[in-house]
């Protein structure tokens, strides 16, 4: 990746002076990027010399180092970081309040958002400081889309379909999940990508359900602390709800630039139709894709 300018924390360098660079000989950019390595989970037999496939893994985070510097693109040497300056910038970068959202603006990757943590190292010369090489170190092993929002009204008996836009094959549950009950009754929710993604061989049912729903009862589940609340108190929803989350699956494998794909053939394996069963809602989800991002 090439890029001058970059987002943190809803913060672009640009406009507290600046720029994304390289010093010497270093290529100018992204450099030094390690993590999303899979690992597989292998056996060998005792007296056997193939290896059994198990499973596999991500085994790292995501993490790359990029420089900057104080510097304005239009001349062509950066000038020195005040004291002060130093101060913001470590302040700014280097977060005590847990993860932040980082982009780089540049074409086909300005959507893509790393939740990251970053370590400062100061580039000096002559007794002054002139930029500093960023450690980013991200809390997955992949980059995010920007968050996403659906909100449709359905009545009992009725569904609703949402398209899987994420790199990755498998299924992600939503950030947030919002349900106001429009009739009373065991609210279901029911996915039909769901048989084809799991590999269940107790036939367990991966819908959610919900019982004893009142009319005008607003329940939220949180998808990434897995914690739902209602706003009926008298509502015991920790035993009436099943721990079933409601998951978005993608199981496309297709090349994206094919002129032998249909669109109909990539929607088939992209697009999650919920059935909605005993109870009439309005039911509201955010999430965020994933984007696996080579640097």
């Amino acid at each position: 990746m090439i890029a001058t300018n970059f987002e943190f924390n809803g913060i672009q360098c640009k406009d507290v002076g600046l720029a994304v660079v390289s010093f010497g000989s270093d290529i100018q950019g992204v450099a030094d990027y390690s993590g999303s390595e899979i690992v597989f989970n292998t056996s060998k037999p005792a007296n056997g010399s193939k290896l059994n496939f198990h499973g596999s893994k991500y085994d790292s985070q995501l993490s790359f180092t990029f420089k900057v510097a104080k510097i304005d693109l239009c001349k062509p040497s950066p000038t020195p970081i005040k004291a002060y300056e130093k101060a913001y910038y470590k302040k700014w970068l280097e977060r005590r309040d847990g993860y932040k959202f980082l982009r780089f603006f540049q074409d086909g990757f300005e959507n893509i958002y790393f939740n990251v943590r970053n370590t400062l190292k100061w580039i000096e010369y002559g007794g002054k400081t002139y930029g500093m090489e960023i450690t980013v170190t991200c809390d997955a092993p992949f980059g995010y889309s920007t968050l996403q929002s659906y909100e449709t009204r359905v009545s009992a008996g009725g569904s609703f379909q949402i398209y899987n836009d994420s790199d990755e094959i498998g299924a992600i549950i939503p950030q947030q999940i919002e349900i106001k009950i429009l009739s009373d009754g065991t609210l279901r929710l029911q996915n039909n990508m769901s048989r084809l993604y799991q590999v269940n061989y107790q036939d367990l049912s991966d819908d959610m359900v919900i019982k004893n729903c009142k009319v005008n009862e607003v329940i939220i589940i949180n998808g990434i602390t897995k914690q739902i609340k209602s706003s009926l108190s008298a509502h015991d929803i920790v035993n009436d709800f099943n721990w079933v989350y409601p998951k978005l699956v993608n199981i496309d494998e297709f090349y994206p630039v094919s002129f032998t794909l249909t669109k109909q053939t990539l929607l088939d394996r992209r697009t999650n139709i919920f059935n909605v069963t005993g109870c009439s809602a309005n039911i509201s989800l955010a999430y965020r894709t994933i984007r696996l991002a080579v640097m």
